[in-house]
């Protein structure tokens, strides 16, 4: 948590020099890392998010194929530890290779068949972090009931759910 606040602190300083761009990114880092701290608090884990320096001009971030290979050995890792994992899926940006670039994360989307924890937001706890993704990740774990409620729905959400690649 406190690098999440340093980089806050970071961000609030770089917007206020007019670097608006990277002000977002140290903006994203932190809310990303604020997020990771706050689930793993029995965990501690460094991000996985791309290290560059505000000084350079040239910046580099994994590409698609690099994220997806990542998402695949993670999902293999899971499928071995969790029976209760009916399938894991991403969307979001990384479904059409067009939306993906820069400062993107892994959306991810996983269907248990049963939890002992009531709420979906809890349940990522119950899985490792994903080492083997070069980015962020944010991993939603929802049971089969839940799931099949979300994709009825019709909203936005319901339909990037419809559009998950499945792993």
């Amino acid at each position: 948590m406190a690098q999440a606040e340093r980089d806050l602190e970071l961000a609030a300083g770089l917007y206020e020099q007019g670097a608006h761009e990277s002000a977002y990114f140290a903006a994203q880092q932190a809310a990303e890392r604020a997020l990771k701290a706050a689930r793993s608090s029995t965990r501690v884990k460094s991000s996985n998010m791309p290290v560059f320096s505000l000084n350079s001009r040239v910046h580099v971030w994994p590409s698609r194929a690099e994220v997806v290979a990542g998402l695949r050995a993670w999902v293999e890792r899971l499928h071995a530890a969790h029976p209760e994992l009916v399938r894991i899926g991403y969307f979001g940006s990384l479904t059409d290779g067009v939306r993906y670039g820069f400062g993107s994360d892994a959306d991810v989307v996983a269907v248990v068949a049963h939890s002992p924890r009531e709420h979906w937001w809890e349940r990522a706890r119950d899985f490792d972090l994903p080492d083997e993704v070069p980015v962020p990740v944010d991993f939603l774990v929802y049971t089969e009931d839940e799931f099949s409620r979300i994709l009825a729905r019709g909203d936005l959400f319901s339909r990037d759910m419809q559009n998950v690649v499945w792993l």
